[in-house]
Formats: C-alpha cells, structure tokens, sequence
C-alpha cells in the first residue's frame, strides 16, 4: 500500500501526463485547423527556423519522431511541391530538406502563425518563469530518463 507521500506523487505524475496530453492534443488540433499532417506541420516549423534546410535525420532528432515517418512526410511534401532535397556536399547520400517557394507560403500561413501564439503566449507568461519551466522540466526528464534506464531501457 502506498503512503500518503507516494500517493501526491502518483496525483503529481498522473496530472503531468494529462497536462503532457493536452499539449499534444492542442498542437493536433492546429494542424488540423491547417488541414496539415501534425508531422508536415512541424516539418515546416523547423524548416522555417533553419533557412539553410535540414536532413532527415537532423528533422528526426529534433521532432522526435521516427525516420520512417519523416521520411514519409517528406516524400509526400516533396510530391505536392513543398519542398525539395538537396545533396549535401562530402556525403554519400544524406540531403537538405528545403521549403519552395510554395511551400514556404503554406508554412507561412501554418508554422508561422503557430510559432507567433507560442511567442504572444510566452511573453504573457514571463522569460523567468519560462526558464523555470524549462530547467525543471529538463530536471525531470533527465532523472526519469536515468531511471528508466537503470531499471529497464537499455542504450540501443
């Protein structure tokens, strides 16, 4: 049976994974607004922060989403003209992601207007209540990332 401490605790995680949920849901629901893919929308996110263009790979560290579905996003974004892949100079076969000219319309009408709230949000919020979220937010994930390693993920 769990003590009164344990149980704050679990009433703790339990809301952070609801809060953590509806972070989620709320980004699905703008793509959805955008009548994008959540992945096509975050593909443009990046790529409208990185104006050099990104690889797959680099998109795949950094969305935190598998290669494979990346790599479907991009070849459908490819298809419809939103963007283009370029070889990337002294490597076998690793290519930049970059927006067309069409693509960085829709990304305009998309990303753009997505990250514009999230900056009109954290200003109303505050820059040192926003590092305090960050750093403990960060905090946290490193000591589960630690515990779950120790107890049952292993480094692949």
């Amino acid at each position: 049976m769990e003590n009164a401490h344990d149980e704050k605790i679990i009433s703790s995680l339990t809301e952070m994974g609801k809060q953590d949920n509806r972070f989620d849901s709320l980004y699905r629901r703008v793509s959805a607004s955008f009548e994008i893919s959540a992945c096509a929308m975050w593909i443009f996110y990046y790529l409208l922060a990185f104006d050099e263009g990104m690889t797959q790979v680099e998109l795949s560290e950094v969305m935190m989403f598998p290669k494979q579905t990346i790599n479907s996003a991009v070849s459908q974004l490819a298809k419809s003209g939103m963007v283009t892949l370029e070889a990337v100079p002294g490597t076998r076969n690793s290519k930049k992601v970059l927006l067309t000219k069409q693509g960085k319309k829709l990304a305009e009408k998309t990303a753009s207007r997505l990250l514009s709230s999230e900056i009109k949000a954290a200003q109303k919020f505050g820059e040192e209540k926003m590092m305090q979220f960050i750093t403990l937010r960060e905090e946290y994930l490193t000591l589960l990332k630690a515990e779950f390693e120790s107890d049952f993920l292993k480094d692949e």
